[in-house]
């Protein structure tokens, strides 16, 4: 009998509970002007889960929401609906309460436009124009929704403040001073499909350890700097179309663990991507061209950086991809075509890896200057003025099965560029395949010279002192025809036809090129049919 007494009660409060959920859906919104005068009058008399309806007009007041659950929306738009702060030193909207919508205003002539200090609030389709300090701040805050608002005439559009797992999506940010600046820890908050334009500094701003933020499909054009991340790690930038912006289009400042992923940047006048002073951030896939300046990326006092799969083309500056102070960092598989002066540039750079790039049609290919002990590996390099041109004491460096072809000159070692280690490169159909200027020490074995007009042009090589090596440091074991033999290895030369008369592979008469250069191991046939421990194959 307790059981049936107890169970009824339980239906009876699910029922009560029913009734009023049913209640509360079927609240007649309130009207403003209708029943109150003012907004906020309406505001002070509702009750939470109240819908307050704005019809047209313009409206002179400063409102503080402070109940939760209110939505408070205009009848017919924000263009017709219009909120114009009475106290021009406040906010227009203040909201303090959680779960607040507000839609469809144009609140102007505030300090602040609509200010958040709350959790689960909705901010959608509002204009907010012409406020003094900011159009929409977010303080302490989290997961807000702001979509499909306009915002412009501030000094910040939209500004996140130790603000966290936050969503703008859809949002116009225009003619501010900066578009959306985000600091001081404010963490993993989503900005999507944004347009910010023509905002006199940065059109996106996050700084001071401000973490795993998403930015996504935005569009962000005609700024003085596109993207800039200050003092911040491990955001995401994917997809992103990053335009004719007036100095920088990404700007990254001690700044680390960020991922930049097929971002079209283009048409920025000073630099497409700059890193400074910053570290193991990950560069793939973005489309950067034409920068007017500078160039493409450019990474300044950065190390371990990695670039992979990038485009930087057509760059009117110093370089597709440049390299200034920085070190340890992976250059691997980019493209960098039709740069008006370098492919690839480094300069004071060490330790760094370019692996399996394309550079072509530039003035120069690769260029390195006052840079060592950097490994350059499975490059293209082709149709440049200089295919690799070590430049001024650029030393102990690792040139590597590069494809060097149709250069004026494949490799050029000029100016002090000395102990550099150039092995099994296919150098071929350059106009001059390799030339060593000034730079004694060089060690060249394993290549293939083929069809280049001159193969090599060495000036001062044969009276350098320590002269330029033409044969491997040791010797080496090689596999030739199927047998396996021991000998220093020289390069191919095909304009060299010597007597190989044990079968070894090796020429028994040294290559004496009328440059000075004397290989005493010249190869009787192209890389491909030798495997050595170098390589498991010539090339």
């Amino acid at each position: 009998m307790r059981k049936v007494v107890l169970f009824s009660v339980v239906v009876l409060l699910f029922m009560f509970a029913q009734v009023g959920v049913i209640e509360a859906l079927q609240k007649e919104p309130i009207y403003v002007p209708d029943s109150h005068s003012t907004i906020q009058e309406a505001v002070n008399t509702a009750s939470s889960g109240d819908i307050i309806i704005i019809r047209a007009g313009t409206y002179v007041e400063n409102i503080n929401v402070d109940k939760d659950y209110l939505t408070i929306k205009s009848e017919n738009g924000a263009q017709t609906t219009i909120v114009k702060a009475a106290d021009t030193t406040s906010e227009v909207f203040k909201i303090t309460a959680d779960c607040v919508t507000i839609e469809g205003f144009t609140v102007t002539l505030g300090e602040v436009g609509i200010f958040l200090r709350a959790n689960h609030c909705n901010i959608f389709g509002n204009i907010a124009l012409d406020n003094l300090n900011v159009g929409i701040q977010i303080v302490s805050s989290a997961r807000n929704t702001l979509s499909k608002n306009t915002i412009s005439g501030s000094t910040v559009g939209i500004h996140l403040y130790e603000s966290s797992v936050n969503i703008l999506d859809g949002n116009t940010v225009s003619d501010n001073k900066r578009g959306i600046y985000l600091g001081y820890s404010s963490d993993k908050n989503k900005l999507i499909n944004n347009k910010v334009t023509n905002n006199s500094e940065e059109g996106i701003y996050f700084y001071n350890l401000s973490i795993e933020n998403i930015l996504s499909e935005n569009d962000v054009s005609g700024n003085s700097v596109g993207i800039h991340l200050l003092n911040v790690r491990d955001n995401n930038l994917t997809n992103n179309k990053v335009t004719n912006n007036s100095y920088f289009g990404i700007w990254l400042q001690g700044s680390f663990r960020n991922k930049l992923i097929n971002n079209k940047v283009t048409n920025n006048l000073h630099e497409g991507i700059r890193l400074e002073n910053s570290g193991l951030n990950t560069l793939n896939e973005n489309i950067v061209s034409g920068s007017s300046r500078r160039g493409g990326i450019g990474l300044y006092g950065s190390d371990k950086n990695k670039l992979t799969n990038n485009n930087t083309s057509n760059n009117l500056g110093y370089a597709g991809i440049r390299l200034e102070s920085s070190s340890d960092n992976v250059l691997s598989e980019n493209i960098t075509l039709e740069n008006a002066t370098n492919g690839i540039y480094l300069e004071n750079s060490s330790n760094n890896a370019l692996d399996k790039n394309t550079a072509s049609r530039n003035l120069k290919g690769i260029h390195l200057y006052r840079s060592s002990t950097n490994t350059l590996d499975g490059n293209t390099v082709s149709d440049n003025k200089r295919g690799i041109y070590l430049d001024v004491e650029s030393s102990n460096n690792t040139l590597s099965r590069n494809i060097i072809s149709g250069n004026s000159t494949g490799m050029y070692f000029y100016n002090r560029s000395s102990n550099n280690n150039i092995t099994g490169n296919n150098v071929s159909n350059n106009s001059e395949g390799i030339c060593i200027d000034g730079s004694p020490g060089n060690m060249v074995y394993f290549n293939s010279f083929t069809n280049n007009m001159l193969d090599v042009s060495s000036l001062g090589s044969h009276c350098a002192n320590p002269p330029d090596t033409w044969r491997s440091p040791k010797q080496m074991f090689y596999t030739y025809n199927g047998n396996t033999y021991t000998n220093y290895l020289g390069n191919y030369w095909d304009d060299y036809k010597g007597v190989d008369a044990d079968g070894d592979g090796i020429s028994d008469t040294p290559y004496d090129e009328k440059e000075g250069i004397q290989d005493n191991y010249p190869l009787i046939e192209p890389l491909k049919s030798y495997i050595t421990s170098i390589f498991k194959r010539g090339d």
